[in-house]
């Protein structure tokens, strides 16, 4: 037995009458609902020819669709003449919108089960493109339903209360901490829904510092979930780098095997710390394609409290849509990590090297401009923090917020133990008050 796709004719002819007794109701339902909402064809054309005429008279409307060529598939001039008797009074039209909103969603998302149940059925099909498909196409249909919006008084209202929490807890904080604090006290934190990008030259210790970032949220420090998407190296070697971090043991004899009877202790100890940390690597190949990423990650925050996402790094990532130059690809991945932080409410940590135009200076600091052939990532970050070492034996790093939405920009400093590969606050160049979130300048 065949089953009727869910809808409703007389809701809308409903909507299409009370467009004709009111005009002026026009850009409202132009923002609930499109021609496609409507299930009968004949509907679909009269809205368009509605929404295209500043007259509403049926002489205009009619005319219109003879223009449109079109008058035919909307059932003909007696059929839309019936369509304004159909309907007494304007009132009430957006709740009869909303509720074709839903009725058309529930066709699409019809639709969309049975192509992946196609799909599934054929044995030539990647089993995650089948996944990545459907949850791809999920998320288009979730975007399209009605505008929907939030009074300004429930929004003061959600800021008062933010500020209240903030304020009970006086630390300012309006994210998770980075574990530094000349980071932490003038960015507040990485605040959720929000894309954070660290860029550096190759060897400047983005992935450490990254790492750094991540066990600080994971480990014991604060107890959180956080996700590493590895795109670069291996777990394995991720986890040589962690186990140096921890244990403040040269890499180079991790990788060696070779340790001293103190060293043995202290590896030990990273160890137990590393086995209970929450942090998750993930280092699939396949996930290098951003939308199978895109539905991992989701599946991942569904399941898990994840607090801070990372990614490592931004090139190595690609898109299976079909774009006409790099900068269009860019761009499409750039705009997908901005749809992860905001949908999921977590903060994303977004590895980025440096252009190549930037090897050509001679000051080899990074600017924002070193993002431009990255198609609209600069637009998109909320921050853009830039590492800077003199030499790759520098033991300082210059780190700078070159973009800070509502923190502005600054400069401080990290000392790095490249031999271990750890980040540490230069307690020398400032001092940090918890009560009262402020940074003071040592005298």
């Amino acid at each position: 037995m065949v089953k009727t796709l869910p809808h409703d004719i007389e809701r809308e002819e409903a909507i299409l009458g009370a467009m004709f007794l009111n005009p002026k109701i026009k850009p409202r339902v132009s923002q609930l609902i499109s021609a496609d909402d409507f299930y009968k064809e004949a509907h679909q054309h009269i809205f368009n020819a509605l929404m295209v005429r500043t007259s509403q008279d049926l002489v205009s409307v009619i005319g219109e669709l003879k223009r449109m060529d079109a008058l035919e598939r909307a059932g003909g001039a007696d059929y839309v003449a019936s369509v304004p008797a159909s309907c007494a009074t304007s009132a009430g039209y957006e709740y009869h919108c909303q509720e074709l909103k839903k009725l058309s969603l529930r066709r699409k998302l019809i639709a969309q089960c049975m192509t992946t149940a196609e799909a599934a059925y054929m044995p030539t099909e990647e089993i995650e493109q089948v996944f990545e498909g459907h949850k791809g196409a999920l998320r288009e249909i979730q975007a399209d339903q009605s505008l929907d919006y939030t009074p300004n008084l429930e929004l003061v209202k959600r800021v008062s209360k933010s500020m209240e929490d903030r304020a009970t807890r006086k630390d300012g904080f309006v994210g998770i901490r980075t574990g530094f604090r000349n980071l932490d006290g003038k960015m507040y934190g990485l605040e959720p829904g929000t894309l954070t990008i660290l860029m550096a030259r190759p060897s400047m210790g983005k992935t450490a510092l990254a790492l750094n970032i991540a066990e600080n949220v994971a480990g014991k420090q604060q107890g959180k979930k956080a996700l590493y998407i590895n795109l670069e190296s291996s777990a394995e070697a991720l986890t040589r780098r962690r186990l140096a971090i921890g244990s403040d043991i040269p890499l180079s004899d991790i990788r060696r095997g070779i340790l001293t009877d103190n060293q043995y202790t202290s590896f030990i100890s990273a160890a137990n710390e590393i086995s209970a940390s929450n942090l998750i690597i993930i280092e699939k190949p396949k996930f290098k394609d951003i939308r199978l990423l895109h539905s991992i990650v989701e599946t991942f925050v569904l399941e898990h409290p994840i607090s801070l996402i990372t990614i490592d790094h931004f090139t190595k990532l690609f898109t299976s849509q079909k774009t006409h130059s790099s900068h269009h690809q860019f761009s499409l991945i750039s705009n997908e990590i901005t749809t992860i932080a905001k949908d999921l409410k977590v903060p994303v940590l977004l590895l980025c090297q440096l252009n190549r135009e930037s090897e050509k200076r001679t000051n080899k600091r990074p600017v924002l401009s070193d993002l431009r052939e990255t198609g609209s990532l600069e637009e998109d970050a909320d921050n853009v923090i830039a590492i800077y070492r003199e030499t790759k034996e520098s033991e300082v790093a210059e780190i700078e917020l070159l973009k800070g939405r509502d923190v502005g920009t600054f400069k401080t400093r990290l000392k790095f133990d490249r031999f271990c590969q750890r980040f540490d606050d230069c307690d020398e160049e400032e001092s940090w008050d918890q009560n009262t979130a402020i940074y003071r300048a040592k005298i």
